[in-house]
């Protein structure tokens, strides 16, 4: 029987987090014997999941040890692949959401037995990148795009949050992102200009907006909360407020994450970001039969393309410009289009309906792909 080690954030409520679980489910139910090595990210502190018996699982798993391995999985960013850790190694990471990544990941690439990303943008970085170096890739890349939990494919009634339950007003919009930073020009999800763009559009309209956010900050202590919300009604509310916002900060269950895309009382997901590697809440939103209103470049477009209730931004590419961990400054990502958006904000308007997106092709498409666990087996 096989050896066969998981490195990766599992316990951290991260998207690398969510991903390396995912690789959890993929291969706990092989017939190898499976071994778990919990790592930190980035300086983000441990959060151990509200589901405990998740975390229970995982963490009796880590307590295996073996001195040696046949295959390992490691769902990291390439600069933290050890290529001496198994016989075969498989860096497992969401790649750049720029148009291409710095040089010295190509090597990382290179060092390992096969690569996983999860979209075809993110391969697409790597390619671009080595292109731009002239250093050849000599390590296959796959994409296995990610999924979602089969509790995203039930129709059942569920009761309404409590953060919605006394919101009264006609528009509500749910945005849901890590908050970068409190300069706009570096925060990669755009949060504070959507927001700004939002409050600007109903500067003029009759009818009542709420914006649901739900967010992490730096470490979600009340601290950092505290400066961005100050920051926030500093600088969105500057020339008048016509909107209302509601933040949710910390780590909900899976019965509230299922709850957060009610598609009776939503009427429509944003994201306006820079770039995507792959951005389970869009898929979320689109599977719960939300409209989004998005971005028209990078990853989440591979599937909203299947989903009659997309809603795409225009966008220029311009340079990245600052200094940020692990983007290369020359690269580029996308900048929306304010009147694009407002377009798109005015025709989802004119509908006047809630809940006329149906699960179109993105339905079964994805509902195969809650199946893509098994494609793991190829590696094993």
């Amino acid at each position: 029987m096989k050896k066969v080690l998981l490195r990766g954030p599992l316990l951290t409520s991260t998207g690398y987090g969510n991903h390396a679980r995912q690789v959890f489910e993929s291969l706990k139910v092989l017939d190898i014997d499976l071994y778990v090595e919990d790592t930190r990210w980035g300086d983000d502190i441990r959060s151990y999941l509200v589901n405990k018996k998740k975390s229970k699982e995982i963490l009796q798993y880590c307590h295996k040890k073996s001195d040696s391995y046949d295959i390992s999985f490691q769902v990291l960013l390439p600069n933290e692949w050890n290529k001496n850790i198994a016989s075969y190694n498989i860096g497992v990471t969401a790649g750049i959401e720029t148009t291409f990544c710095e040089k010295s990941w190509l090597e990382f690439v290179n060092n390992m037995n096969r690569v996983i990303v999860p979209s075809s943008h993110a391969k697409s970085s790597f390619i671009t990148s080595a292109k731009i170096n002239n250093i050849d890739i000599t390590t296959d890349i796959d994409v296995i795009p990610l999924f979602l939990s089969e509790e995203f494919y039930i129709d059942n009634e569920f009761k309404k949050l409590d953060f919605y339950k006394n919101c009264d007003t006609l528009d509500n919009y749910l945005i849901v992102g890590k908050t970068s930073s409190f300069e706009n020009f570096k925060d990669r999800k755009s949060i504070l200009s959507t927001l700004s763009d939002i409050n600007e559009y109903y500067r003029t309209k009759t009818e009542s907006c709420t914006v649901f956010i739900k967010t992490s900050i730096g470490h979600n202590s009340s601290r950092d909360i505290s400066m961005f919300k100050e920051s926030f009604y500093k600088e969105i509310f500057s020339n008048g407020k016509y909107i209302d916002v509601v933040f949710i900060t910390g780590t909900l269950t899976d019965y509230e994450t299922r709850k957060l895309y009610d598609n009776s009382f939503i009427k429509a997901f944003i994201l306006l970001t820079k770039g995507e590697c792959f951005c389970i809440p869009a898929l979320e939103a689109a599977v719960s039969a939300i409209p989004v209103i998005a971005t028209n470049w990078s990853a989440h477009t591979e599937y909203l393309s299947y989903y009659d209730g997309y809603y795409p931004v225009d966008y220029s590419l311009q340079k990245v410009k600052i200094n940020l961990p692990f983007i290369e400054k020359n690269s580029e990502w996308a900048l929306y289009n304010k009147s694009s958006f407002f377009d798109q904000l005015s025709k989802l308007k004119s509908c006047n309906t809630l809940n006329i997106y149906r699960k179109t092709e993105i339905m079964s498409m994805y509902k195969e792909l809650v199946g893509v666990k098994w494609y793991m087996q190829w590696y094993c």
